[in-house]
C-alpha cells in the first residue's frame, strides 16, 4: 500500500506527464477501492477463513504487479487506473482479515498488544517503502520486488492457523450434537 502511495506520484509524473492535481485524481482511484474494499473484505471474513482471504489478496496483489510492470509498454492513463483499482482492491480486502488473524492468534487479554503490534508494523512498511524506493532506482525493479513479496504474503497465509470464525463453526456443530 505504501509503497504505492509513495512511487505512483512519481511515475505519472514523469511517465505519464500528469500536473499535480491530474495525478491526485488518478491516485485517488486506489485509495477509494481499498477503502470499498476493506468493508467487502470484512464480509468476505465473515463467510470464508481470514486465511483464504489473505492468500486472496496477496495474489492479486501479485496481478496488480503484473499490471504495474506492463505500465511502460501500454502508456495508458485508462490502464493505470485498472491497475491502480485492481491495486487499491487488492490491498484493502486483506487489511481488514489480516487485522482480524492477528487478533484471532491470541487470548482476548493480549488483544491490545497484538493491535499495538499489527499498528506498528504497518507503519514499519510505510518506513521500508520510503527507503525502497530511495535505494531502487527503476520502478520495475520496485514491482518485482512487491511481487515477491506478494509470493511470500500466499506462502504466509498458508500458514495461518484456524480463526475463531472456524472455532465458532464447530462449536456450533458441537452443540447440535
Amino acid at each position: 500500500m505504501y509503497v504505492i502511495l509513495l512511487i505512483m506520484p512519481l511515475l505519472m509524473k514523469s511517465q505519464f506527464h500528469l500536473s499535480t492535481a491530474q495525478t491526485g485524481l488518478v491516485l485517488s482511484v486506489f485509495s477509494i477501492s481499498m477503502s470499498l474494499s476493506g468493508w467487502i473484505g470484512g464480509l468476505l471474513n465473515n463467510k470464508f477463513s481470514s486465511k483464504k482471504v489473505i492468500g486472496f489478496s496477496f495474489a492479486m496483489i501479485i496481478v496488480s504487479n503484473i499490471l504495474f510492470l506492463s505500465l511502460e509498454n501500454v502508456g495508458s492513463i485508462l490502464f493505470l487506473i485498472v491497475a491502480l483499482i485492481i491495486g487499491g482492491f487488492s490491498t484493502g480486502i486483506g487489511l481488514t482479515s489480516m487485522q482480524v488473524a492477528s487478533l484471532d492468534s491470541v487470548s482476548k487479554e493480549q488483544s491490545g498488544t497484538a493491535s499495538g503490534i499489527y499498528s506498528t508494523f504497518r507503519y514499519f512498511g510505510s518506513i521500508v517503502s520510503s527507503t525502497l524506493i530511495a535505494l531502487v532506482t527503476s520502478y520495475n525493479y520496485i514491482f518485482i520486488i512487491l511481487g515477491v513479496s506478494g509470493i511470500v504474503g500466499i506462502l504466509v497465509a498458508k500458514n495461518i492457523k484456524s480463526g475463531s470464525q472456524d472455532m465458532i463453526s464447530s462449536n456450533n456443530s458441537s452443540a447440535k450434537a
